[in-house]
């Protein structure tokens, strides 16, 4: 989570504005999502910005200084603990990362 609000601060200029939200799921599971007003993410990087070392040119010209392992060492911990990441949002309207996490089995 904390990987995922650094880079919601990270990735927004100006007046920062981030919001963090812990639900209760069906099954006994939980979803935590993290949104911000920044960037974005295009479509077609979704997928990649999973990938290790991979940053979006958008990414890499906002902040040169990352290296392109956070999304992909939150996506390891999710997998190995059966739960899942979701990504929505839009160039320039910002992003929200939704962390599912499973009930107990």
């Amino acid at each position: 989570v904390l990987n995922l609000v650094d880079n919601a601060v990270k990735y927004s200029a100006g007046r920062k504005a981030v919001t963090v939200r812990l639900a209760a799921t069906a099954g006994g599971g939980a979803e935590i999502s993290v949104s911000d007003r920044g960037i974005g993410i295009s479509p077609e990087d979704r997928e990649r910005i999973f990938e290790a070392f991979y940053r979006t040119p958008e990414a890499a010209r906002h902040d040169p200084k990352g290296v392109g392992l956070g999304l992909k060492i939150v996506k390891h911990i999710m997998d190995a603990h059966g739960g899942e990441i979701a990504v929505e949002g839009s160039p320039g309207r910002g992003t929200t990362f939704t962390l599912k996490f499973p009930g107990r089995r």
